[in-house]
């Protein structure tokens, strides 16, 4: 059984950025419900399952809106349009 941030007792529900992403306890940093667990993964059990799985599909349906795009290739993007731009202004 995969183990995930919405399973653990560290993820709080009330201290978040917004649904699907929540401060966790332990780590001091907010993460996705939809992640995989990290090494300091303890059982919530004082949450029910409906309420892990709601946790879990508010955190998948965050991951989809939220482009995984690296700051590299924005910069790569970024340096590639500043020598077309310097090109045309040259006419080479």
């Amino acid at each position: 059984m995969s183990k995930y941030c919405s399973d653990c007792e560290y993820l709080k529900e009330k201290d978040k950025k917004c649904d699907g992403i929540y401060k966790c306890s332990k780590n001091k940093k907010y993460v996705n419900a939809h992640m995989p667990c990290c090494d300091k993964f303890s059982w919530s059990y004082s949450r029910s399952n409906e309420d892990k799985d709601k946790l879990y599909e508010l955190g998948a349906k965050k991951e989809k809106e939220i482009p995984d795009i690296s700051i590299g290739y924005i910069i790569g993007w970024g340096l590639i349009l500043i020598v077309l731009v310097i090109a045309s202004l040259f006419g080479v």
